[in-house]
């Protein structure tokens, strides 16, 4: 009867393997996907327990034969391949029509006890908005949360899944090489949401979007049963290709075959461009707002004025008793508005890990204490949501066209960068004081001579504005090559040659609390090699100030004066640039440039008008 029943069951699995050759199942897209396949059909996996076949994971088509065979084997607990890779078993059974009744009974408590905790019904694509304290993070950040059926108003408590780079404790300067080079592993994480709105919307002070996406509660479910599959699953992390936002693009495309989005960043996956493209595909059901702890405290300053802001803050740090006296000055609505703000200041240093926890915690309790013996309602308002999300800004890459004259020549420029904003780009979708230019450059013809004008490789600023509750510190530098007027070492109003050049900016800045108006005020260092260089490179340091201003929503400007002081030369060097632009939309753009220069009497001075596409 066993030898029968054993019969039987082999009868069973070569008829699937013999339908499984009929459809070419091998090469369906998705078992494609599932398994992580390039183009030389073999996977991207290095983990061996991710294949039942020995060599799996360069014959996908063995594999999915030994798949179709495990399915019908009697295992333990927790053991059989429905348990420890359900989606792909799903898939199987549903392409093969395989009657469960004639696969063994099993048991998976430990798979069961983890989907019923996240009981996956709906997805959304989360973006966090840069932050400029991490490499990892200059582009922002995606994840996906998992929502069970009907608890809109309860997501923080969901799931969220999380692709990053693990990194050793002990990583400090290497960070950002190692990241920039592979040398980190990438994996998926699940952990309640509220703990990444903690951390992006508190401490980093990040607003979140939210994307609700339009996936059927079965695609959901199909795809949070793929990220058990990858629990002990890594790949290489690069920060601006295989990151976050590449392989959550590679979740959505599994359970959307129809779909290839990760097909459109083999080189470069930057998180907004590929939200992009995910709202391009209609995905996109519902769009909500989730402004950070710092962007609500803003808009009360805003909303209650500066001066009020700043008692708030001294009222913060004091203890409520010795406070009394500044209160009283106040009436009970403005008193009301001092304590709000005070508390949440003082709750925003405490998460930010600024203050010690033994001074806040009571304080905090004696602050919410006087507020409650004030009977007027809360003076809290929502922040106004920004006129445009991130989809709606600027794409990362742009090619320009620059015609002008310089020193009395007529030139032309051709310009490309690859990512991602600058001071002077349409500021819609984008924070304005945030600049960030990837392998940014321009070649230049002029008197019959093509040459390179600069080469940015890569430039950070981040202008973070004194508010009434702190004054953070502006920094920012470039490492590039660009044109000096420069001739033997000496300032030259007709001649230039090229100079790699390291700048680096320290300082404070000002704005409004719309953040349309912007200057700031740097020390500026800089360090310049060349063979046109007496000594072959030379260092200059000196102040610079300049402003960034939005008139209207299609009109914009920045200005900047430098005032380097030349070791080399023992001369200060005076340097004005400036850019006024008119936006079309937010991927077209007209700009008009002028840039001076002055040393030992003699000037140098440019001008153009140019055309900018964002793609």
């Amino acid at each position: 009867m066993c030898h029968f029943a054993h019969a039987s069951v082999e009868t069973d699995i070569q008829n699937y393997l013999q339908i499984a050759e009929q459809k070419q199942l091998q090469q369906n897209i998705t078992w494609q996907r599932l398994m992580y396949a390039d183009q030389s059909q073999n996977s991207e996996v290095a983990y061996d327990g991710y294949f039942y076949a020995k060599d799996g994971k360069n014959n996908l088509k063995g594999e999915l034969e030994a798949d179709v065979k495990a399915l019908f084997i009697n295992t333990a607990e927790n053991q059989s391949i429905r348990c420890k890779f359900p989606a792909r078993s799903r898939w199987l059974i549903q392409q093969l029509n395989i009657d469960t009744e004639k696969l063994p009974i099993v048991k998976c408590p430990e798979f069961d006890q983890w989907i019923n905790q996240i009981k996956p019904h709906k997805a959304t694509l989360i973006y966090a908005t840069d932050f400029m304290g991490n490499p990892s993070s200059m582009f922002g950040h995606t994840l996906l949360r998992l929502d069970p059926k009907d608890q809109k108003q309860l997501n923080l408590v969901s799931y969220a899944v999380n692709y990053a780079a693990t990194v050793s404790g002990e990583d400090n300067w290497s960070y950002a090489w190692k990241g920039l080079t592979g040398q980190y592993p990438g994996e998926y994480s699940l952990m309640p949401y509220y703990r990444k709105v903690k951390e992006y919307g508190d401490f980093e002070s990040r607003d979140l979007w939210e994307y609700e996406l339009n996936l059927t509660p079965e695609e959901t479910r199909f795809l949070v049963e793929h990220i058990w599959e990858m629990q002990h699953v890594s790949f290489p992390y690069y920060f601006v290709s295989d990151n976050c936002a590449y392989r959550l693009l590679g979740l959505i495309d599994l359970v959307r075959p129809n779909l290839d989005l990760k097909k459109q960043f083999n080189y470069a996956a930057i998180p907004i461009e590929t939200l992009k493209a995910v709202d391009q595909q209609d995905l996109v059901k519902e769009v909500v707002y989730r402004p950070a702890l710092e962007t609500q405290l803003l808009s009360q300053a805003k909303q209650h004025g500066t001066p009020l802001a700043k008692v708030a803050h001294q009222v913060a740090f004091q203890d409520v008793g010795k406070a009394q006296p500044l209160l009283e000055k106040y009436n009970q609505h403005d008193q009301a508005k001092i304590l709000e703000m005070a508390y949440d200041d003082l709750y925003l240093q405490y998460i930010s890990r600024q203050i010690d926890a033994d001074f806040a915690q009571p304080q905090l309790r004696q602050l919410l204490a006087e507020r409650s013996q004030n009977d007027v309602e809360k003076q809290r308002q929502e922040p106004e949501r920004p006129k445009m999300q991130p989809v709606e800004g600027h794409h990362a890459r742009n090619l320009s066209i620059n015609v002008g004259e310089v020193q009395g020549q007529k030139f032309i420029e051709l310009g490309h960068r690859q990512a991602y904003h600058d001071l002077i780009d349409p500021q819609g979708g984008y924070r304005l004081g945030t600049q960030l230019l990837f392998l940014n450059g321009n070649i230049q013809y002029r008197d019959d001579h093509l040459k390179l004008e600069h080469l940015d490789l890569l430039t950070v600023n981040s202008y973070n504005p004194i508010q009434p509750f702190k004054s953070p510190i502006t920094w920012g530098f470039n490492l590039g090559w660009k044109q000096e007027a420069l001739d033997h070492g000496n300032f030259s109003d007709d001649q230039q040659h090229g100079v790699v050049n390291l700048n680096m900016q320290v300082g404070y800045s000002l704005a409004d609390y719309d953040r349309r108006h912007l200057c700031y005020a740097q020390m500026q260092s800089h360090i310049q090699g060349g063979r046109s260089l007496d000594k072959g490179w030379r260092v200059g340091v000196g102040p610079t100030v300049g402003c960034m201003n939005i008139w209207t929503d299609k009109i914009n400007s920045v200005v900047q004066i430098e005032l380097p002081y030349w070791e080399d030369q023992s001369q200060w060097n005076l340097r004005v640039g400036s850019q006024l632009q008119y936006s079309l939309n937010s991927n077209n753009a007209l700009r008009l440039n002028w840039d001076f220069e002055q040393q030992d009497h003699k000037d140098w001075s440019k001008v153009g008008l140019g055309y900018v596409w964002f793609f």
